[in-house]
């Protein structure tokens, strides 16, 4: 018969755990939990800084998990800002030159063709400053990228890349294991489920981790 002991919802089947509290004959014990890969979204080289998390660390939501060195980034940034700074300008004054071309139009002191054109280079600015806005939009996002933080409270389960290494935007450099509980499930001999289960609380322990132990209670008996 298998029981089944539960923490919380379950993602995908990891084995790999041990139940402390049952007897050696409880065999084929499985764990799953929820893993969550993360990944830098920019390609650059993990140059001068170290993973700031360890394999089986406990962190919490918003902990810096690791870094890649922003010098290009931070760069880009405010070349952006400069940018989108002299866009506005340019802008601002376009519309000043529009909104006099139009006065001395009504005025009869210029002509259409020159209204036309003042209208013309407003539009032209106008196209500018939205691109710059949307590059320095780029550029903050760029920068934000080159740092991984843990999206809820987790455990690191294990590190894929090291301080030097070329990673890619997509490459899973760390795999948490989000803190939303875990289910294990066991089997163990009929005879000890004829009465009444004489304990609801169990303790659990990984393989790879047996000093980390986790309680549970029973939940399902099939």
């Amino acid at each position: 018969m298998q029981s089944a002991i539960n923490q919380a919802n379950t993602g995908r089947d990891r084995p790999g755990a041990h139940l402390a509290s049952v007897s050696p004959s409880a065999a084929r014990p499985v764990i799953s939990v929820t893993d969550v890969h993360k990944s830098f979204g920019v390609h650059q080289v993990l140059k001068g800084v170290s993973m700031a998390v360890e394999k089986g660390q406990m962190v919490t939501i918003g902990t810096l998990l690791a870094q890649l060195d922003p010098v290009q980034q931070e760069q880009a940034l405010r070349s952006a800002e400069a940018g989108l700074e002299t866009a506005d300008a340019d802008n601002q004054q376009a519309a000043e030159d529009f909104a006099r071309a139009e006065t001395l139009l009504a005025q009869g002191a210029t002509t259409r063709a020159a209204r036309d054109a003042a209208e013309d280079s407003l539009q032209i600015k106008a196209g500018v400053l939205a691109q710059a806005s949307a590059d320095l939009d780029r550029a903050r996002k760029a920068l934000s990228d080159t740092e991984l933080k843990a999206p809820q409270d987790a455990t690191v389960t294990d590190r894929m890349a090291e301080a030097g290494q070329v990673v890619g935007a997509a490459q899973p450099v760390l795999e948490l294991a989000l803190s939303n509980g875990m289910e294990a499930i066991f089997e163990v001999p009929e005879v000890l489920l004829t009465g009444e289960i004489p304990e609801s609380t169990v303790f659990l322990s990984r393989l790879a981790d047996p000093g980390q132990e986790f309680t549970g209670k029973v939940s399902e008996v099939s």
